[in-house]
This record gives structure tokens, C-alpha cells and sequence, in this order.
């Protein structure tokens, strides 16, 4: 069991805890990882692509 709100709070990202989410159940659905960095990165607010990217990573990379 993964509490992500923990997780958002220890890298500081409170406001990016779906994205630390996306990032984790990514890897359950096999969808490259590319596809939703690009999402990303087309979707959002310049100022927040940086961010969420990174929670994205976080939540990529837990085990």
C-alpha cells in the first residue's frame, strides 16, 4: 500500500500528489512513459510542466 500523500510531503510536491500517482499506476498499464511526459508537457501551464514531470518521475521510480 502506497500512501501517496506521504510521498507528496517528503519531495515537497503537496499539490502534484495525482501526478505522483500517474506516475506509479503508469507502470501498471504499460504505457511508455514518453506518452504521458508529452501530455505533460502539452497540457499544462508553462510554469507547471517542470514540476509535475518530476512527481511524475517520483511516482515512476517508487517500488
Amino acid at each position: 500500500l502506497v500512501n501517496f500523500n506521504d510521498v507528496a510531503k517528503q519531495h515537497n510536491m503537496q499539490k502534484a500528489v495525482n501526478t505522483i500517482m500517474l506516475g506509479y499506476f503508469s507502470k501498471i498499464i504499460e504505457i511508455d512513459k514518453k506518452h504521458f511526459i508529452r501530455a505533460i508537457s502539452e497540457t499544462l501551464n508553462t510554469k507547471l510542466i517542470d514540476i509535475n514531470i518530476e512527481a511524475f518521475e517520483v511516482g515512476f521510480n517508487l517500488k
